[in-house]
């Protein structure tokens, strides 16, 4: 036994616990592979082995004791020396999977992993009863102190204990006597507003018989005569387009006025019927309902459902009254005086009916009135708001225009201010007693000379357009062609841009210039002859794997190599994600050292706000 591979047999362990899948619960057979072949080879190495299994075991996550007990079943079926080892710590690999003692040794988060270990280990110790129990007595022996253990039963398939048992039934006992009290309070509302409910779905279908009635419904249907026998010369084909609007409009008017009141009352009284009605059903699913008064809500939710669809297909409309009333006699002898060549035509307002509506003649007196569709007028009204609105912008923009005009300008600098003038800067006084222990006389105030160019100085940007590309490449293609692309200084492909003429050839006495025209052309030229050169290999094999039936193409491999799925990891709880982002924040290297910093300067600061004038410190 090397130590070399006692380390990789737990490099080997650690890697297969990281690659472990919680929902297929499969390990990952290339290392398991490795991982057989090691201890095939050297049989010492299974104490180590062991050990590093029971390390792993400890682990705060019940997903990976999970891998590690099935790892163990593994290797339990396998290998004698194993399962000694095995059943010789048999009582620590219990109370780590099984929760032997839940009070001091409790299996790790979250409760559903917990209990999923539970059962697999239970599983997997029962097939290991019975199979090796008359080999290894100290099974039965285990199998005994699990019967008779008063936290744990044996012979439950779930795993729970005692305590575990008597609070799930609590919980449904309790959850029962909730559910009991809810469900009797549904029945009773709903026997109070059963009633009710039906009426206005009756009232509802009563409404809308009357509104659109439904000539289906009458018997007595004149029956049309049957067709004889053509007598037409030709026969002649008619198409007929018949446009079927989406909804039924109808027109409120004085005499159905009261039946289309009737109608929107009953339409807003149908929703909250069936608000109520789905909140009774989603609360007797939730809670365990069912039965005749189950079935009879859905009955009435389905009636509500199409009495609620059909008054949306029906669609009212109200025509109102826009009243134009007569211009002042001045402002009709204003329009007198215009001039009748503008191309229109004058109307006389003075009509009562110009469209052949019916009104009265008291109505008339008052003024002249139009019936006009509540559509038209607000259109009109959107007009109105959208011309105001211009108004008001232009008026801001006005407004905003002579803002600008007022703000004051500075046509020169300081060069030009203080021009021919001997500008010295101001003094800089320093602080003589930063650093001293002791007061002493001050030096000379020094001048600060960074800021003397701005008086003698001036940086003028000048601001103009960017110079026309008019410059080319023409660098000669290996497919004869020149080079198209247009650039200031350097072609992307071929280098910087000389002057060539039309055949390509460099004019003006310019020298090839490494990694310029003629190399990258050379490079070009070689990429692609190899280009070249494997494509015809590539053919050759496909053809040659025709031919065999064998497979010789690697990028046929590549392709049929199927995709590895990363191990899905268990999900957190918000618990444990607030906490690790908090720690990322918190514990972050830089953070702590931020925080170390300013609080050794408070530290600092304070014993010098103390300490400082004190001479013997």
């Amino acid at each position: 036994m090397s130590l070399g591979n006692v380390e990789e047999v737990k490099r080997t362990v650690r890697t297969l616990i990281k690659k472990f899948d919680y929902e297929k619960r499969e390990l990952y057979q290339p290392l398991l592979k490795k991982l057989k072949e090691l201890i095939k080879r050297d049989e010492q190495l299974i104490p180590e082995f062991v050990d590093a299994i029971f390390i792993n075991l400890k682990s705060q996550d019940s997903d990976k004791r999970l891998c590690v007990v099935l790892l163990v079943d593994y290797f339990f079926q396998r290998s004698h020396a194993f399962r000694t080892a095995i059943v010789d710590s048999l009582q620590d690999f219990l109370v780590y999977t099984v929760e032997l003692d839940p009070l001091y040794f409790p299996l790790p988060g979250p409760p559903n992993a917990a209990t999923l270990l539970k059962k697999e280990t239970l599983q997997i110790f029962k097939l290991w009863v019975e199979k090796y129990v008359s080999g290894y007595p100290k099974l039965e022996n285990a199998k005994t102190v699990l019967l008779s253990s008063k936290t744990f039963d044996f012979a439950r398939a779930d795993g729970q204990t005692e305590v575990e048992r008597n609070r799930a039934e609590a919980d449904r006992i309790r959850k029962d006597i909730v559910d009991k009290k809810i469900i009797d309070q549904i029945l009773k509302d709903f026997a109070e507003s059963k009633a009710h409910v039906r009426e206005s779905v009756i009232e509802a279908q009563t409404m809308i018989s009357l509104i659109v009635p439904d000539f289906r419904e009458y018997e007595n249907v004149a029956s049309l005569p049957e067709p004889g026998p053509s007598t037409a010369a030709t026969v002649t084909s008619r198409n007929l387009v018949i446009s079927v609007p989406d909804k039924i409009i109808i027109e409120k008017t004085g005499d159905n006025e009261e039946l289309i009141n009737s109608f929107i009352d009953n339409q807003k009284l149908l929703i909250p019927n069936l608000k109520k009605v789905n909140n009774w059903i989603s609360k007797m699913t939730r809670h365990g309902g069912s039965g005749e008064i189950l079935k009879e809500m859905l009955n009435l939710q389905r009636s509500l459902n199409q009495e609620i669809q059909k008054t949306k297909d029906i669609k009212i409309i109200e025509r109102r009254k826009a009243v134009i009333t007569k211009a002042d006699d001045a402002m009709e002898d204003s329009e007198d005086d215009d001039n009748d060549s503008d191309g229109f035509e004058d109307v006389d307002l003075n009509v009562v009916d110009p469209e052949g509506l019916d009104i009265d003649e008291e109505s008339g007196k008052k003024g002249n009135e139009i019936t006009v569709e509540q559509e038209l007028l607000e259109q009109i009204a959107e007009m109105e708001k959208r011309e105001t609105l211009e108004k008001l912008k232009k008026k801001k923009d006005a407004l905003s225009s002579m803002k600008e005009s007022a703000i004051p300008t500075l046509n020169y600098g300081l060069d030009l201010k203080y021009w021919g003038e001997d500008i010295k800067p101001a003094e800089v006084a320093k602080n003589q007693s930063d650093g001293h222990r002791f007061w002493r006389p001050p030096d000379e105030d020094q001048v600060g000379k960074e800021s003397e160019d701005i008086y003698r100085t001036r940086v003028i940007t000048f601001v103009g357009e960017m110079p026309e590309i008019t410059r080319s490449c023409r660098a000669p293609l290996p497919s004869g062609r020149l080079c198209p692309r247009m650039d200031r200084v350097n072609c992307p492909l071929h280098g910087p841009i000389v002057d060539r003429d039309e055949n390509g050839v460099i004019v003006g006495g310019h020298s090839e210039q490494p990694g310029s025209a003629t190399t990258a052309i050379q490079r070009f030229n070689s990429a692609y002859e190899q280009k070249q050169k494997e494509a015809e290999e590539e053919a050759l094999w496909r053809d040659l794997e025709k031919q065999t039936g064998g497979k010789f193409s690697y990028d046929l491999a590549k392709k049929q190599r199927k995709k590895k799925d990363a191990p899905k990891k268990r999900e957190k709880s918000a618990h444990q994600k607030t906490r690790d982002r908090l720690s990322t924040k918190l514990l972050n290297k830089r953070t702590k050292k931020r925080v170390t910093d300013h609080l050794d300067a408070i530290q600092k600061n304070k014993a010098a706000k103390k300490f400082a004038h004190q001479f013997n410190y």
